[in-house]
């Protein structure tokens, strides 16, 4: 009977410990319930299957021990891939960060168990279980924030920070069965090999923090950059309105005298007409005015006055007000770049259009951009997906009012 309970808590303690940790990795697509419950059965599920397995004998042979581990950790992967939200690469990436951490954590408790307590066969599962409470409460602390920071720099990219994830993953999980296989009760030999795959997995991680830095600066200047260009089209925009005021007041002056003529001599019919004419050419070279803010007015003005020099079909119905909780630059930023990106996909578009739609939805201003496309739409959850190889028709911007 002790037998029993020491294999139901070794097993039980491991699977549970994953569970937990995948279900505070999970930005699930479903419910909560869902969430909670597949974790669940699936602790409950490999816990069982692995007892039966113990006490039937068969992991004396070792290809079935490893054919476990391989099928429980490929069921939490399938799960979790099918669970999360985002693109495949980055739950991938998280998944092999998670298991390069555990394996280390449960080679060192099965160290510190052989060295410290030879003698008894709990030492290592309390020992593992009190370093998967530790890991919990840090992944409940800091899990989010953590990948909040790897997209903000990744910028939408995950295939290098999923390749080095999972080649150490890879490594660390070979190591770990070695260990197993042909060390089992040598603590010296199993600490020398874990302390040389530790070094190599945080000399590999030192690597990719790097490289996840330089791909937030890159990403941070390459923002800066069109940022940059932003301001400068609107700074170029406005003075042409200036130089355009400029105009029209020194024209004003000829147009003043004209009239003035035309009173004195009593010939009000050409007087008329010369208001007529005047009136004629402001209403063609009138600025047009989209909505109410300022910003997003010069901005709409400008890339209208593209549309129209490229031979773009545009329409606009914006009603965005001066007065918003974003500032000017922010909104500048934000609006410009969506415009940029759908100019961007029209210029290899068969046929390119633009629209651009802004109205107040329960509170929140939400402006639609749609553009023409290269190619086919692909779709994710019911929405089209933007990217720069794959044009985007639609794109959607919610901004506080």
């Amino acid at each position: 009977m002790n037998g029993f309970y020491f294999e139901l808590g070794r097993y039980f303690s491991l699977y549970a410990g994953h569970s937990l940790m995948f279900y505070i990795m999970t930005d699930c697509r479903f419910s909560r319930w869902v969430n909670r419950w597949v974790w669940a059965l699936l602790c409950l599920g490999s816990t069982f299957v692995s007892v039966l397995l113990t006490y039937l004998g068969l992991f004396e042979v070792s290809w079935i021990y490893s054919g476990l581990s391989v099928i429980t950790m490929t069921s939490y992967i399938v799960c979790y891939v099918c669970l999360s939200r985002g693109p495949w690469l980055k739950k991938l990436c998280l998944f092999s960060i998670y298991v390069t951490i555990f394996y280390l954590m449960q080679q060192t408790a099965y160290i510190m168990g052989l060295i410290f307590f030879p003698n008894n066969q709990w030492a290592s599962v309390v020992l593992r279980t009190l370093f998967f409470g530790l890991l919990i409460l840090l992944m409940c602390w800091r899990w989010r924030q953590v990948v909040d920071a790897l997209e903000a720099n990744i910028g939408g990219d995950w295939s290098v920070p999923a390749f080095y994830g999972l080649a150490s993953a890879a490594v660390v999980y070979a190591v770990t069965l070695v260990c197993i296989a042909k060390y089992p009760y040598e603590p010296v030999y199993c600490l020398i090999i874990m302390l040389t795959e530790l070094a190599l997995v945080v000399v590999e991680y030192a690597a990719l923090v790097r490289i996840v830095i330089m791909l937030g600066q890159q990403q941070t200047a390459r923002a800066e950059e069109a940022r940059r260009k932003l301001l400068e089209s609107q700074l170029a925009a406005e003075r042409a309105y200036v130089e355009q005021a400029r105009a029209h007041r020194h024209d004003m002056r000829h147009y003043m005298a004209a009239i003035g003529g035309y009173i004195e001599q009593g010939d009000l019919a050409g007087a008329r007409a010369c208001l007529a004419e005047h009136q004629a050419l402001l209403d063609n070279e009138r600025l047009p005015v989209f909505c109410e803010n300022t910003v997003a007015n010069a901005l709409l003005r400008l890339y209208q006055s593209r549309c129209q020099s490229e031979g773009v079909a545009c329409e606009i119905r914006a009603a965005i007000p001066e007065q918003m909780a974003l500032g000017g630059l922010e909104l500048a930023t934000v609006l410009g770049n969506v415009l940029e990106n759908a100019c961007e996909a029209n210029s290899r578009a068969l046929l390119p259009w633009l629209t651009v739609k802004a109205y107040n939805n329960n509170g929140l201003l939400l402006i639609e951009v749609g553009n023409g496309v290269s190619g086919e739409v692909k779709f994710l959850e019911g929405l089209p997906q933007c990217s720069k190889q794959g044009d985007t028709f639609l794109t959607q911007i919610i901004v506080p009012l």
